[in-house]
């Protein structure tokens, strides 16, 4: 599907952030007209600027307030001051492409501007808590946050959960949009039939699933944070994480950290992530790589939140 302007306004509600679209982004749950807007996403042209860089071989460019980056045969995004997005030089460009990188790199640069937290998970509601499923690629988190959601646990946000500090006793995990986002391995050992979703992203064989009634739209307080990871062990093992292993843990899995590689962290936000340190519990659970322990792995998860057990650490 091809992209085109039409000037129309559409408008959103995603992160807890009322959203202005040049683009419509059908995927996202509609707000008011009259609301105020947070985010504004519209075309343009390619700026001098950026033109002369991009002369000069250079491809992006990083500053707190204002950041652009290149994606190759497709368009340039601009991000300012965590209220702007320009989508540069797009027309006639494929519409799901520019669609997975505005909500992938884009927002991600447009979240680290405003100085909200996001971390790189889903989020599922247990026990009215928000538990973020978190970990590297590969490690399962998708699986575990689909089979969660699968035994009747509410969805609220997919491999990106965006929070809201502003209550420094009070983090709460905004919610996203009504779909997962599933891989061609996960969908065939969920029991996802592959022909009856729609293919999103050729290159990583990623489909699209509506979540439907699972679905929660509203902010829900953080309860705790769950890092999978997979072992050589024979046996699932999980414990609490504590001290400066919980702040390791949340900074490597910040939703496109390597963006503060590139610049300075700001002290207001690493206060922010301390805070939620001490509001929450973090959790590691390594399941081994030889073995399917997703059945065990929902029931702790379950275990951990919904009965408020002292399940600190064990071996199962």
């Amino acid at each position: 599907m091809k992209i085109s302007s039409t000037n129309k306004l559409y408008h959103y509600k995603m992160y807890g952030l009322h959203i202005t679209s040049e683009i419509e982004l059908s995927d996202l749950i509609t707000a008011p007209q009259e609301g105020i807007s947070d985010v504004k996403i519209i075309y343009d042209v390619m700026p001098e600027m950026i033109k002369k860089a991009q002369e000069q071989n250079i491809h992006y460019d990083f500053k707190p307030h204002e950041m652009w980056f290149e994606v190759e045969d497709l368009c340039t995004f601009y991000i300012q001051d965590g209220h702007l997005i320009k989508i540069i030089n797009s027309h006639g460009k494929d519409e799901q492409l520019i669609k997975g990188h505005l909500f992938g790199n884009a927002f991600a640069c447009l979240l680290a501007q405003r100085q909200q937290i996001a971390i790189h998970g889903g989020t599922i509601v247990i026990n009215e808590q928000a538990v973020i499923i978190t970990g590297d690629s590969g490690a399962g988190k998708s699986t575990l946050t689909t089979a969660l959601r699968q035994r009747g646990f509410k969805f609220l946000a997919d491999d990106v959960s965006a929070l809201n500090c502003t209550d420094p006793n009070n983090s709460l995990v905004e919610p996203t949009f009504p779909y997962q986002k599933l891989c061609t391995d996960v969908m065939h050992q969920m029991g996802y039939n592959l022909d009856s979703y729609l293919k999103i992203d050729e290159e990583r064989e990623k489909y699209l699933i509506p979540v439907g009634d699972s679905f929660l739209n509203e902010a829900v307080r953080l309860g705790g944070i769950v890092e999978i990871s997979i072992g050589m062990q024979q046996n699932i093992h999980f414990q609490e994480a504590k001290g400066h292993e919980k702040l390791t843990i949340l900074l490597k899995n910040i939703y496109r950290q390597s963006i503060w590689q590139l610049l300075p962290m700001p002290s207001s936000y690493f206060k922010q992530c301390l805070n939620l340190l001490k509001q929450v519990p973090i959790y590691t659970l390594q399941r081994p790589a030889a073995q399917d322990t997703l059945t065990e792995e929902v029931d702790i998860v379950i275990r951990l939140f919904q009965n408020c057990c002292d399940l600190s650490e064990n071996k199962l």
